[in-house]
């Protein structure tokens, strides 16, 4: 009982701090820097009142010492708000990295995370990247700022012509750069690969699932560009999944609506053809973060402040820094919209496929499905 009781406010304690640096991430850098130093000064304000008096209550500081201390130097208010900031964003790291460790335990024991019951082989590490120099490991995962990430490990080489990671383009990142210059974990023994996971620096970056499954399609179905993807995944797709569509269409694989794709997701033939492509795949299987104890565990919502501590931690914040840039239309905006036309079953469903990375990173049981009017309209009509 006081097990569950301390695991319970934990579980609260950590949802308020991730709620609480999802707010602070999104306000514009005017506004952080005065809820900072507002919180400075706060901070300041309350040391030139309250002094601890080592083994005694608090006592108030008497007249002459308040005068001394009010000359506070402002660059040290700085340093004070900065410090607190980081110290904040290491505690959620100690939360969000210890939730992975509980949960994973929760899911061995239940059975439910059935690839940890088998050996993984060599082959199974494909989206690891490594920097054997540096002793660094970093998880790729589409659609969760993966090109930025890769931009940063190439110039981490010192062999790009540019020391700033936005200069690259995305192709070539993704291409010929990529090829040349990176490495991925699968290139290694298993020996070498424990080695590795046991002594490296081990990081990744996630999403909530369904946001980026809707950023995969997006990018995947809706781009001219990726005519690749159109007809590899697109033309099975409608063939499937639409009825008395042009031939035209199909051959194209273009137009693939998102119900669609849902339907493709949701079909038990999807996976024993193949598996899901990398885009769609399930953190935990492309990751093992119960295989792999993650030092850092970084997400979307919080990407600015998150990259810039790992690199501080990895001891090249001096060298390189995170792309920054703000989208001007955000995936999330388009959640209830897309998923309007998903049944409330379906969306179960699709919540069960993904269920295990929603419980290993904290993510909440999807709105969407709390609020589904929208589906209860649909089924009744």
């Amino acid at each position: 009982m006081k097990e569950n009781t301390c695991e319970a406010f934990c579980c609260r304690r950590t949802t308020r701090i991730s709620r609480m640096a999802v707010s602070f991430a999104r306000m514009n850098r005017i506004r952080k820097c005065v809820v900072l130093a507002a919180f400075g000064l706060g901070c300041a304000f309350l040391a030139s009142i309250l002094l601890i008096d080592p083994g005694k209550s608090l006592r108030f500081v008497e007249p002459e010492n308040l005068k001394r201390m009010s000359g506070i130097n402002l660059v040290q208010r700085e340093k004070t708000s900065s410090s607190m900031h980081e110290a904040f964003q290491l505690e959620l790291q100690l939360l969000r990295t210890r939730h992975v460790l509980r949960t994973c335990e929760r899911l061995n024991a239940s059975g439910r995370l059935l690839s940890t019951n088998k050996t993984l082989a060599a082959s199974q590490f494909d989206s690891i990247y490594i920097d054997d120099d540096r002793r660094i490991l970093y998880c790729s995962i589409p659609k969760v700022a993966c090109t930025n990430w890769k931009r940063v490990f190439l110039i981490m080489t010192g062999k790009m012509n540019t020391t700033r990671p936005g200069d690259l383009n995305s192709g070539d990142v993704h291409g010929k750069l990529e090829k040349k210059f990176l490495r991925t974990l699968n290139n290694y023994t298993m020996e070498e690969i424990e080695h590795r996971i046991n002594t490296y620096y081990k990081f990744l970056f996630v999403r909530e699932p369904f946001e980026r499954l809707l950023s995969a399609y997006f990018n995947k179905f809706t781009t001219k560009y990726n005519r690749l993807f159109r007809r590899a995944f697109g033309q099975r797709i409608i063939k499937l999944y639409r009825k008395n569509q042009p031939k035209t269409n199909v051959d194209d694989g273009g137009d693939v609506k998102f119900e669609e794709f849902v339907a493709y997701l949701l079909d038990p033939r999807t996976t024993k053809r193949r598996p899901f492509n990398q885009h769609w795949m399930q953190y935990y299987e492309l990751c093992h973060p119960c295989f792999i104890q993650y030092d850092f565990v970084g997400k979307y919502e919080t990407m600015q402040e998150d990259a810039d501590l790992v690199l501080k931690q990895l001891g090249v914040a001096n060298t390189v820094t995170f792309p920054s840039y703000q989208k001007r239309v955000k995936t999330s905006n388009f959640l209830a919209q897309k998923f309007a036309n998903i049944s409330t079953e379906d969306i179960h469903r699709l919540w069960n496929l993904y269920s295990i990375d929603f419980d290993l990173f904290d993510y909440p049981y999807p709105s969407l499905l709390l609020n589904s009017s929208h589906a209860k309209s649909r089924n009744q009509s």
